[in-house]
């Protein structure tokens, strides 16, 4: 049986020989270039990959690929800190409360709400890493009220509370 031959979008070529000819221009900001052109490449392969992938079961794909809880999707993502509710969301993407429940459910593998607390508690986690924002900035950034209420979530999910994870002490040991 002989190996199909498997052709590349026109658009792979086009950018790797962008990237190429970046790389050995030495101009100013190549760099730069460089990066966003590996970014669009990035972006290329995965729209790629979805446009071709089974997206008729429950997966994160089928999701993406289902234009209004993808929507959704983008809005918790891109506005963690947003007063979300179920109605709040499915009204944004254009669907009834209880069908947005359900689709979301399906498509993304739980509920629109625990979506919701993970994408907050995960960039919580991300930021307490990455900045020196005071835990109350860092609650009220990804939609809480306050430092408490983030503090309480976060311990659920992670084990530790947010400053003995910010200071990077793994769950289970203690500060000395």
């Amino acid at each position: 049986m002989r190996s199909q031959q498997v052709s590349s979008p026109s658009w792979i070529n086009a950018i790797v020989a962008l990237v190429k000819d970046e790389a050995h221009s030495a101009q100013p900001g190549a760099e730069t270039v460089i990066t966003r052109l590996s970014e669009i490449l990035f972006v290329q392969a995965v729209r790629e990959y979805v446009r071709s992938a089974d997206t008729s079961r429950g997966t994160l794909l089928a999701a993406l690929a289902d234009p209004q809880i993808a929507e959704a999707l983008a809005l918790i993502q891109l506005h963690p800190g947003e007063p979300w509710t179920l109605a709040l969301l499915a009204r944004h993407v254009g669907l009834s409360r209880s069908a947005f429940s359900a689709r979301f459910t399906s498509l993304v593998g739980m509920p629109a709400m625990h979506y919701l607390l993970d994408v907050r508690l995960t960039k919580a986690a991300a930021l307490l890493r990455t900045q020196s924002a005071t835990l109350h900035a860092v609650a009220r950034s990804v939609g809480y009220d306050s430092d408490v209420s983030l503090s309480k979530a976060f311990k659920r999910r992670f084990g530790v509370a947010p400053g003995t994870y910010r200071r990077g002490i793994p769950p289970g040991r203690h500060e000395r």
